[in-house]
């Protein structure tokens, strides 16, 4: 079904947007540039998932199985991920701001998207609440955690022609 989806250009056209997948099992999917805007994926199984450059601004993944994700370059602002297990997941570039986060899963092998390991130490809030004094924004231009202007909710790389490095 999810390739069915992929021939129709579901996955890039915003057709994604609000749709509801709660318990879906997208284990291992490319699901890499489709727009999930406001998506519920409440429960979702999304191991090992390739989600490079995927905008999932205020999508619902709530206690999701996201480990070993490929989440470079993830616009995840405003995204509930309380309780979502994120172990071994690669959030390298990738926007936290708003994002609920409690109660979600980390570990050593978690890359944050400062291109830090995630660790026991480590101050979540810097990347989730811009109010924070250390706040993090990326010096990449074509990061979604970026300071430049967003544009209707698109990540800054939407019309630029370079793609980041994956």
């Amino acid at each position: 079904a999810l390739e069915e989806l992929r021939a129709l250009g579901m996955l890039k056209d915003g057709t994604m947007i609000g749709a509801s997948m709660v318990r879906a099992n997208l284990k291992g999917a490319r699901l890499g540039g489709a727009n999930w805007s406001k998506a519920d994926l409440l429960e979702a199984n999304l191991q090992a998932t390739d989600l490079y450059l995927t905008i999932l601004r205020g999508a619902r993944l709530a206690g999701a199985a996201l480990q070993d994700a490929e989440m470079l370059y993830v616009d995840l602002e405003d995204a509930d991920l309380r309780g979502a297990n994120l172990r071994g997941s690669d959030l390298r570039e990738a926007n936290l701001q708003g994002a609920k986060i409690g109660e979600t899963k980390f570990d050593e092998n978690t890359m944050l998207p400062d291109r830090n390991r995630w660790s026991a130490d480590t101050d979540m809030e810097r990347y989730t609440n811009p109010e924070h004094a250390k706040f993090w924004r990326s010096d990449n231009p074509h990061s979604p955690a970026h300071p430049s202007p967003q544009r209707d909710g698109e990540p800054t790389n939407t019309n630029d022609k370079t793609l980041p490095p994956n």
